[in-house]
This record gives C-alpha cells, sequence and structure tokens, in this order.
C-alpha cells in the first residue's frame, strides 16, 4: 500500500489539489447531470475530510462552500428557452448581452429575449445567439427588436463528431435565429456603457489600418482575423501565437512595472512608507486586473492573468512563489467563475501546456543545459527552443486530434523564428501601443511600427518553403488520452524503469485492443450515421467498408462536419463502395 501513502502525502502537501479535484468532480456532474456522480461527489469531499483534515475542519468547510456558491450561480445564471416560443417567424424584443462581434460578412450577438411582441404579445425568456448576414456597425446597443425563428441548435449524436449544440450551452445559449440584414434589426436604445466597456470601445475603434484585426486580437482577445489570415496561420502551426497568453501579460506587466518603478524615483517621501518594490508591484497588480477585465475572458487569457496577478500577490505577502501551486490555484479559481471550462479545448490546451513546461523545465532542461555548455550561447538558445518546440508539438498532439482530428507539424519549424520575433518584436509593439494609448503621435509611430513588423512576419511567413506532413489520421479516444497523459507524467516523475514500462505497456495495450475492437474484430457491422434528415448506412466487413447515401446540408458540408469526424473516431481507414 506504498502508493497509498504517497497519495495521502500528496494530499497534504497539496489542500488545492483537493478543492481542484472536487471541482473536476463537479464539472462532470454538471456535464452529465447524473445523481451518481454527485453523490460520488459527496463521498469524496467527506474522505478527504475524515482523512486529512481532523485538525484544520475549515479547510474542507471553506472548500464545500466555495464549491457550493460555484454551482448554485451556475445553475441560477442559466436562462433556457420558455415552452411559449412560436416555430415561426415572431416579433420579439430582446436584451443585448455582451458587445456584438462583428465579423468580415456577418455578425454574431447574444440576447436574452423579453417579450413577444407580434403575433399574441406575451412574456417570453431565454439566451440565444442572432447571426445577422452582413457586418453592422452598431452603437453598442442595449434593446433590439428583430423578427426571426428561433430554432434549436442541430446535434449530430455520432462519436467523434463535435456536438455544437452542446459546446452554445455550455455558454449558457439555448437557441438560435437567424436575421438576412442589419435592417432587420431595430435598436431600440443604446447602452450606457460603464468604465471598462468604454475603455474597451475607444481601443476598438482607435485600432485601424491594414492589420487591424492582428493588433485587436493581440490586444483585446478579439476573434476576428481574415479568412486567408486565418488560413496561413492555421497551416502554419502558429496559431496559438494570435491569442493573449501568459507571454502578453508578463510582457505588459514586466514594461508597466518598470514604469511604474522608475516614475517612482520623483516620489522618494513614499518609500518612507512602503518599499518601492511592493509599491510597484501593488499597481502592477491592479493594472493586470484591470486588462483582464478588459479582455475577452478566454480560459487561456484567465489562466495568463491570474497567474500573474497570483505572482504579484505572492511578492506582496514575501511568499515564494510556486508556479505549480499559481496553476493549480488559477485553474480552482476559473472552475469557480465557470465550471463547464474544464471541457473547452481552451481550457485544456492552455493548463496542459504550462504543466508539461513545468515537467520539462524540472526533469528535462538541467540535463540539456549540462550537454550544451561547452557550445556558444546562440547555439544554446537555439536548441533549447528547438527542443521544447518539438516536445510540446508532439505531447500536445493527441489532445489536438481528440478536438480536431488534424494536427499539423509546421509549427516545428516556424516556433523557432516566429516564437523570439512575436515575443521581441511584435508583443511588445503591440502592448506598448496599449500602455501610450492616450500618447497621438508616439501612438501613430507605434502603430506604424507595429504595420511593418507584421508585414515582415507575413512576407517570411509566406516565403519559407516549409511543409510538413500534418498528422490527418485517427482519432484517440478519451481512454487513450488519459493513457497516454498518464504515461508522460509517470515517465518524468517515476523513479525506475518499471513505472515508465508500465505506463508505455498500458498505452499499447490499449490502443492494440481498440484496433482489433473497431478495425478487424468483427464478421459484419451496420451503422446509421447520424445526418438529420436524409439517410447514411455504413457497412463493415474485415475486407470491405461500404457508405449507402451520405445525407446532406443546404447550409453547411455534412461530409466534412459529420462523416469524416465519425470514419475518424472509428479509425476507418478508407471507404471501398458509395451507394
Amino acid at each position: 500500500m506504498n502508493w497509498f501513502h504517497q497519495l495521502k502525502n500528496i494530499l497534504k502537501s497539496w489542500p488545492i489539489l483537493n478543492l481542484l479535484a472536487l471541482q473536476f468532480a463537479l464539472a462532470f456532474a454538471i456535464e452529465t447531470q447524473s445523481l451518481w456522480v454527485c453523490t460520488a461527489l459527496a463521498i469524496l469531499f467527506v474522505f478527504v475530510t475524515i482523512l486529512h483534515f481532523r485538525k484544520a475542519i475549515w479547510i474542507p468547510c471553506l472548500c464545500l462552500i466555495l464549491i457550493l456558491l460555484s454551482a448554485g450561480h451556475h445553475f441560477y445564471s442559466q436562462k433556457p428557452i420558455s415552452e411559449n416560443i412560436f416555430p415561426k417567424k415572431v416579433t420579439y424584443l430582446a436584451v443585448v448581452v455582451g458587445e456584438p462581434l462583428v465579423l468580415e460578412n456577418k455578425t454574431r450577438l447574444v440576447v436574452d429575449l423579453q417579450q413577444r411582441i407580434n403575433p399574441m404579445p406575451d412574456l417570453v425568456a431565454g439566451r440565444i445567439q442572432i447571426t445577422i448576414g452582413e457586418a453592422c456597425q452598431w452603437q453598442s446597443p442595449e434593446e433590439i427588436v428583430f423578427t426571426a425563428k428561433i430554432y434549436e441548435q442541430v446535434s449530430f449524436r455520432n462519436p467523434g463528431v463535435f456536438n455544437y449544440q452542446r459546446y452554445l450551452q455550455r455558454r449558457n445559449i439555448w437557441a438560435k435565429s437567424y436575421v438576412e440584414t442589419c435592417d432587420g434589426v431595430e435598436v431600440k436604445s443604446i447602452k450606457k456603457l460603464g468604465i471598462l466597456a468604454s475603455t474597451r470601445k475607444q481601443f476598438l475603434a482607435a485600432i485601424t489600418g491594414r492589420h487591424a484585426p492582428i493588433l485587436k486580437a493581440l490586444i483585446l482577445g478579439v476573434r476576428g482575423l481574415g479568412q486567408e489570415t486565418k488560413l496561413l496561420i492555421r497551416e502554419s502551426g502558429l496559431s496559438h501565437l494570435f491569442v493573449i497568453s501568459g507571454t502578453h501579460f508578463g510582457i505588459l506587466s514586466a514594461l508597466f512595472y518598470g514604469l511604474v518603478f522608475w516614475g517612482l524615483y520623483f516620489f522618494p517621501r513614499l518609500f518612507l512608507y512602503y518599499p518601492r518594490q511592493k509599491i510597484a508591484s501593488s499597481v502592477t497588480l491592479f493594472f493586470v486586473i484591470f486588462y483582464l477585465l478588459l479582455v475577452t475572458p478566454h480560459a487561456s487569457v484567465l489562466r495568463a492573468g491570474l497567474m500573474v496577478s497570483l505572482y504579484f500577490v505572492s511578492v506582496l505577502l514575501n511568499r515564494r512563489p510556486s508556479l505549480f501551486y499559481m496553476l493549480c490555484l488559477a485553474a480552482s479559481i476559473n472552475l469557480m467563475i465557470h465550471p463547464l471550462d474544464l471541457w473547452s479545448v481552451s481550457f485544456q490546451l492552455s493548463y496542459l501546456c504550462i504543466c508539461l513546461l513545468l515537467l520539462m523545465n524540472r526533469f528535462f532542461m538541467p540535463w540539456l543545459r549540462l550537454k550544451l555548455q561547452p557550445f556558444p550561447r546562440m547555439f544554446r538558445y537555439l536548441l533549447n527552443l528547438l527542443a521544447i518546440s518539438i516536445f510540446l508539438n508532439l505531447a500536445l498532439v493527441p489532445i489536438i486530434l481528440y478536438h480536431f482530428g488534424a494536427a499539423p507539424l509546421n509549427g516545428v519549424i516556424h516556433n523557432l523564428w516566429a516564437v523570439p520575433y512575436f515575443s521581441f518584436v511584435l508583443l511588445p509593439l503591440s502592448l506598448s501601443y496599449l500602455l501610450f494609448f492616450w500618447l497621438d503621435p508616439l501612438r501613430e509611430i507605434i502603430l506604424n511600427l507595429f504595420n511593418g513588423s507584421v508585414d515582415v512576419f507575413l512576407t517570411i511567413l509566406q516565403g519559407l518553403p516549409v511543409s510538413l506532413p500534418s498528422l490527418d489520421g485517427f482519432s484517440p479516444h478519451f481512454i487513450h488520452l488519459a493513457a497516454f497523459y498518464m504515461a508522460l507524467v509517470g515517465f518524468f516523475l517515476g523513479r525506475g524503469w518499471k513505472v515508465r514500462a508500465f505506463g508505455i505497456t498500458a498505452l499499447v495495450l490499449l490502443l492494440s485492443y481498440t484496433y482489433l475492437y473497431q478495425v478487424i474484430g468483427f464478421d459484419l457491422k451496420m451503422t446509421q450515421i447520424d445526418v438529420g434528415q436524409g439517410d447514411a448506412i455504413f457497412i463493415q466487413t474485415p475486407e470491405k467498408n461500404m457508405l449507402i447515401d451520405t445525407g446532406g446540408s443546404p447550409y453547411f458540408d455534412i461530409g466534412k462536419r459529420v462523416l469524416i469526424p465519425f470514419f475518424k473516431h472509428e479509425w476507418v481507414k478508407s471507404i471501398d463502395i458509395v451507394v
């Protein structure tokens, strides 16, 4: 039972892991909506209480209160569609939630239904997403009137297919609607913007020019890149650079901290009451929190902002910051705010990437630095960057395949030059634009430098003849992901070859079992694929695969959205006959 005592010591050493484990169980209970999961959550809580916190009973009590508040807020904030919604075009009065998302050829906004105007006036309720077939330029609408049909998002119940309906419900959106033109939506009133919304609006209005979408993405996290640019970046494996991450918050906080630290030289009397380092840390902490509230709150943004904030809090409390503890605490706060973020790919990739970097820095990088000691500094830097790029790309491939069905490998090469270019050129320029936004001459100079730097970046990206094959094969199942990352953690943390051999053997056996079961472990298998309206019957034998009919939709590609993800999940190599 040595493993049991080791687990007990870990739980004692890291109380935050208890809270995090309970939050994972809560997110699973909310997602599955099953009673037995809630019961298991309660039993787990009682177990942790009795086993570890006999003398400090306030710790589990506080954990339970926080979890109950988080669950209560989640269920209280849900706004499903009321039953008196007509399945035809009706005129509604609604309140806009948040800011409209304006793209190249469409506009999306989320609204809370308030009233049905025509026909048969009545009170209605529910949060829906409206898509408008044009890019609408509005001034922060608060109440709108629109005429459209409200319908539920189509959900295909096939394994491996992205469940867009459940994705919207996790964001508290329970139905959709479509309006052809901006004239089909009448703005009844304009919002009275607060400080955050007003500042954000000023930034968005002032950011203009040929690379304005990229600057908006880097400063405020707005997703609106052009189709050509988005496709080029995605194929190059550099999408992670165009979202707000820890590097953004790190550079921004360093710039702001340096400005405050230098500015305090003009106020020496303050040092009599408080150390200069803590004054600068306090001011920077408030600025980071303000910036975190200003940008689009994706899971990766919350993780980065919370970790930087926790770092400055540890400085103010005279505590030595632990990256692992700050990561766990940031994940706990994130799940307190949005419990269902656990199932978003942004949350999983963001936190998993930091965990892998911590493992690599703790167990692999010291050995690599020792081996590279005789080489020049620039050569060591490039090899370190190459090792990190290769490790992260290979380690994140399974989860990328699980969510997207394909994983581009071009990022292994492009990251060697793109990451330093972003870190030392584009990000400092974009964040300097944010800091000196109110100084017109300096702002224009920074904007021109940024546009020129983006031109150089895109020219290099288009000119480099890098074309590594993209991994576009079978999609792993959830059990494969769990086994892979457990084996990876065991490889770093396990002592001796037995633990590592056991993890690798378990992963190989699971993959072999899935292959035998889904590819050759049957004589005849027939599957009725859910394609909405229409038929799609898939017949499999050990020798041949036959598809009878494929379904169809006038709104999207049924093959790309439904059939191909299903075939990848079922590990179907090819289709021999199509009827």
